[in-house]
């Protein structure tokens, strides 16, 4: 098949394909909706058995990770914002789903902002703290994607005369 005829046919095949696409798509509203539903009914099997946040929450997380903030929202809500098990569920969020911590850290702490301490404690157990954990030297750091390696910390050797 010549070059021309196959990117023609992509095209033909794409274009009839296209309203296939955007039905099977979505909206944003759907997603938003759907996590409304997720929230829900995290919430409502939270308040059914409050003994089993944790498993709740990790198992929602694990199955609708893109209602993230829905359902940290939801299990704290159920919980009526006690700290202690504010703390809990967000140290199993961040088990599940560590790299939405900010996203997690977020709706913990307007859901409950008088769990803050609990909050950040949790924070602290599981990513560890920046200030006084610094990664040890000579330790790739990734910025953006892109792995920036620390030079050498040893002496020059002394050039011969």
């Amino acid at each position: 098949m010549k070059p021309i005829a196959f990117r023609t046919a992509c095209l033909v095949v794409g274009v009839l394909f296209l309203p296939l696409g955007v039905s099977l798509g979505g909206s944003g509203k759907d997603v938003i909706d759907d996590c409304a539903s997720v929230g829900r009914k995290v919430g409502a099997s939270v308040a059914k058995n409050t003994a089993a946040v944790l498993p709740i929450v990790g198992e929602s997380l694990s199955a609708n990770e893109d209602c993230t903030c829905e359902i940290v929202r939801s299990a704290i809500l159920a919980v009526k914002s006690d700290p202690e098990t504010v703390g809990q569920i967000v140290v199993t969020a961040l088990n599940v789903v560590q790299h939405r911590a900010a996203e997690i850290a977020e709706c913990a702490v307007k859901t409950a902002p008088h769990s803050v301490e609990a909050i950040k404690s949790a924070l602290h157990s599981v990513l560890g703290d920046p200030e006084s954990d610094p990664p040890p030297v000579g330790t790739p750091i990734s910025v953006h994607g892109i792995f920036l390696v620390p030079p050498e910390t040893t002496s020059p050797a002394n050039p011969s005369p």
